[in-house]
């Protein structure tokens, strides 16, 4: 069933592909509303001037839409991706120093992060969940391995972590999920539960830290940028504020790009 939604999807009219895309976030809105309730607390907490409705509906759509694309760019290459700043990281690697990557949950990361790597021909090995739905966990892992991207898992992996960035290689994170045996650290003025395990790996490797964000410019068209390096000072906290103001700041320029229906400020 996977398969067939997937094959279906990857042949779907861009056109109409935009419009299935709005109207299941409209029945997420009215008809389906899971985790709706946490969407609207944390975006009206971070944005309390800004409509929630409209920014998460915008959310939701973008993101239905960008896998659409995704099925669409393995079946067919069509995707325009502009990337800025790349210099900052091609001249890092061009010493052979390995980097670490905090990137995001924005928009289309499915799409994008990997298409980064692809099109940048970056040595990357993503520390990412699996998903606990095996179709969809076997389809994550060969789309990232098929764009070039290695993959550790988010438990057990420090060691090899290490050794990748030792290497020259990029480690890249998804930092703004909660980790609940992770260290409180303030985003959008709310204690959050983070992981310091870039702060740790930046700390004993000496690499590195950028930011990676993107966003979509319109359909089949989206832009990334690598900021930084950001400044780390080698304290667990201060470096792991510092990385999430740097996610606070790439959700303020596009607020409909955080991933509102995760909740950060969820105690353990």
């Amino acid at each position: 069933m996977f398969k067939l939604v997937v094959g279906g999807l990857s042949r779907t009219p861009l056109t109409v592909a935009w419009w299935f895309s709005r109207t299941l976030a409209w029945l997420w809105w009215l008809v389906f509303p899971i985790r709706r309730a946490v969407a609207i607390d944390g975006f009206s907490n971070a944005f309390p001037d800004l409509p929630a409705g409209p920014n998460l509906r915008r959310s939701v759509a973008e993101l239905v839409m960008g896998y659409i694309e995704l099925f669409q760019e393995i079946r067919r290459p069509f995707v325009t991706l502009t990337v800025e700043n790349a210099g900052v990281v091609h001249e890092h690697l061009g010493k052979n120093q390995g980097m670490i990557f905090v990137a995001g949950h924005f928009g289309s990361w499915d799409l994008l992060g990997p298409m980064v790597c692809r099109d940048e021909a970056l040595p990357a090995t993503v520390v990412v969940k699996t998903p606990r739905w095996k179709p969809a966990a076997d389809f994550v892992r060969d789309l990232r391995l098929d764009f070039g991207m290695g993959l550790l898992p988010p438990r057990g992996s420090f060691p090899r972590i290490m050794e990748e960035v030792s290497s020259g290689r990029i480690v890249v994170f998804l930092l703004d999920q909660r980790y609940n045996k992770g260290i409180p650290i303030p985003f959008f003025g709310r204690s959050a539960w983070t992981s310091p395990v870039v702060t740790v790996a930046a700390q004993r490797s000496g690499v590195p830290v950028v930011g990676l964000d993107y966003w979509r410019e319109g359909v089949g068209d989206h832009r990334a940028r690598f900021t930084g390096p950001l400044e780390m000072v080698g304290d667990i906290e201060i470096d792991s504020a510092t990385i999430q103001r740097y996610y606070e700041e790439c959700i303020r320029e596009r607020p409909h790009s955080g991933l509102w229906l995760h909740d950060r400020g969820k105690q353990p």
